[in-house]
């Protein structure tokens, strides 16, 4: 019995470091871009370059690791016409979410928008404007990278290795719950229940077919689609 609870805390432990290696593998582009803005161009893609094989390389085995697990599905996408239907129904759920958290966030006299938010919108005009390389890092980051990261670690890590054998509902709950808490720049009660939605229909998508992948495109869909928002807005104001 404490063997098993040591194993437990040890995989909660390990999991809070991957929860914190993402943070860090997330933010680089934006710390490349305030150090190395005066660098010379060839130096800019250089560590652009450096950060992109390193991301990709921590995801490649971490996908690795989790597709190791016992039951973790298929290492293929497999979509057909019903998939995208269902991943598209999953975006338009995000997206209500965030229209009545947004709604409430006005009606208790917050900002429209979450910190993290906020910091998204502040970095992507501050690189923009650097142009070339950082600009490209951050979008890969945010389009490509993070939803793979994030996946890989809250719902197939999460699932499969740190609550191996626990039920559904708590599995869905805490992974959740972490994945929200995880995007607070400061206590938010509304950005908590925010992200944490997108946490949860990310784990419904992801638990559905038992594939990491729908999760990921999912993830992919929604930050792509922000990030293209927030690239029309900024151009029009």
């Amino acid at each position: 019995m404490v063997l098993k609870f040591l194993q437990a805390l040890g995989r909660i432990f390990v999991w809070f470091l991957l929860m914190s290696l993402v943070g860090v593998l997330n933010s680089i582009p934006i710390a490349l871009g305030l150090v190395g803005k005066n660098l010379p161009v060839e130096q800019q893609w250089s560590s652009t370059i450096l950060y992109l094989i390193l991301t990709f390389t921590v995801i490649y085995f971490l996908m690795k690791w989790y597709f190791k697990q016992p039951d973790a599905g298929s290492r293929e996408a497999q979509f057909d016409r019903k998939q995208w239907q269902y991943l598209l129904l999953g975006w338009g759920i995000i997206m209500g979410a965030n229209l009545i958290f947004g709604i409430f966030r006005l009606l208790f006299g917050l900002p429209e928008e979450a910190e993290n938010q906020q910091l998204v919108v502040e970095a992507l005009a501050a690189l923009k404007d650097l142009g070339g390389p950082y600009f490209t890092a951050f979008m890969i980051s945010i389009g490509i990278f993070a939803p793979l990261l994030e996946e890989t670690v809250f719902r197939g890590l999460g699932s499969k290795f740190v609550f191996r054998g626990w039920s559904n509902v708590l599995i869905a709950l805490l992974t959740s719950l972490a994945f929200g808490l995880n995007h607070m720049q400061s206590l938010d009660w509304f950005a908590l229940l925010s992200y944490s939605t997108i946490g949860y229909v990310c784990y419904r998508a992801y638990s559905r077919r038992n594939n990491l992948w729908d999760a990921i495109w999912l993830h992919m869909l929604n930050n792509s689609l922000s990030l293209v928002v927030i690239l029309l807005l900024g151009s029009s104001s």
